[in-house]
């Protein structure tokens, strides 16, 4: 033991995940003027991946980010409750490539 605080080696990775992200369905339609999305103030490496379910009403697909890895939509059952459904999980470990159990 060194004493001295682990850091990551750079380029730092970054993995974003967003569900239902109002983003571009939302606030650039309705708000573009004021509200505006870069990953240019991310962090190097940033991976970015955003789900959706196909009835979602708030958030559906994100159009027109750099960095945005991919869209990735699951099956009908609103906007609430994206961390409890199957489906989510699923696409988070095949698409994602996120492993958690």
């Amino acid at each position: 033991d060194t004493g001295k605080p682990l850091r990551p080696p750079l380029p730092v990775s970054v993995l974003l995940v967003t569900m239902g992200s109002p983003v571009t369905h939302i606030y650039r339609r309705y708000f573009g003027e004021v509200f505006q999305v870069s990953t240019q103030a991310m962090p190097p490496g940033l991976i970015w991946h955003n789900i959706f379910r196909t009835d979602d009403f708030v958030g559906t697909t994100i159009d027109e980010i750099p960095g945005l890895a991919g869209n990735w939509e699951v099956k009908a059952a609103g906007h609430t409750g994206y961390f409890t459904d199957y489906f989510v999980w699923e696409r988070l470990r095949r698409d994602v490539g996120l492993r958690i159990f």
